[in-house]
C-alpha cells in the first residue's frame, strides 16, 4: 500500500500519523510477502496495533478538543478496528492458521476507507467552522 497524497486529509498531525500507519502497515505486508515466521508476523501486528491505538487516542483528543459531532460513532470504529486486528494476532501468537491474504485486505480496504471518508468529515469539519487547531 503506497502512500497516496489523496489521503491527506489537511490537519497535519493526523496526517503525518497516517503516513506512519501506512509505513507500519507496509513493513507486516513485506514480512507477509518474505514468508516470514508468524512470530515476526505476529511482532510487526502487534506493534501495528500499538500504534493505531496511540494514533486513534491522539485522534479522539482531538475530536473532543474540537467539539466534533460525530465522534461517537468514530470512537466506535476505532475500536472495532483494534477488536479485529487483536483478534488475527491471537490467532498468530496461539498458532491458529489466519488466512493473510484476507487479513491485508481487511487492513488495506478499512485503512483506507477511514482516511478518506471518516476522518476527512473531521478536516471538513475543521474548515467549515474554522476551527483554530
Amino acid at each position: 500500500m503506497e502512500w497516496n497524497e489523496s489521503f491527506n486529509i489537511g490537519v497535519e498531525i493526523i496526517d503525518e500519523q497516517h503516513k506512519s500507519l501506512v509505513s507500519h502497515f507496509n513493513k507486516l505486508q513485506s514480512s507477509i510477502a518474505k514468508g516470514q515466521a508468524s512470530e515476526e508476523i505476529g511482532n510487526i501486528l502487534k506493534f501495528l496495533v500499538d500504534y493505531t491505538k496511540y494514533h486513534f487516542k491522539s485522534e479522539e483528543e482531538l475530536m473532543a478538543r474540537i467539539k466534533y459531532p460525530d465522534i461517537k460513532t468514530q470512537k466506535r470504529d476505532h475500536q472495532e478496528f483494534v477488536n479485529s486486528v487483536v483478534n488475527y494476532l491471537v490467532k498468530l501468537k496461539k498458532g491458529i492458521p489466519v488466512n493473510t491474504f484476507n487479513m491485508i485486505h481487511f487492513l488495506i480496504n478499512w485503512i483506507t476507507k477511514h482516511i478518506m471518508k471518516e476522518d476527512r468529515k473531521i478536516a471538513d469539519f475543521i474548515r467549515e467552522n474554522n476551527v483554530q487547531l
